[in-house]
């Protein structure tokens, strides 16, 4: 995925940490305080021409660590 098209560059900016897990596969981390124990991951995952936003069982909350990212179970945001 090419991180900086322009349907991806808002979330980019803030980000504290990004892994491009693959060329569809993007994390996006945000850490509360400083604390990769306590972040907010959003799943960027791109296929065909669609791309998705989701995030640890749909939550936007800052209660993962980064560290897991990979394992976590994913939905769209509720």
């Amino acid at each position: 995925m090419k991180l900086f098209e322009s349907a991806l560059m808002q979330s980019v900016r803030e980000a504290d940490i990004i892994d491009e897990a693959t060329d569809d596969l993007t994390y996006l981390g945000y850490y509360l305080n400083g604390d990769p124990t306590a972040c907010l991951i959003k799943k960027i995952e791109k296929i065909g021409t669609v791309t998705t936003f989701q995030y640890p069982l749909g939550r936007l909350e800052y209660n993962q660590p980064w560290a897991n990212r990979a394992s976590l179970t994913y939905t769209f945001k509720r």
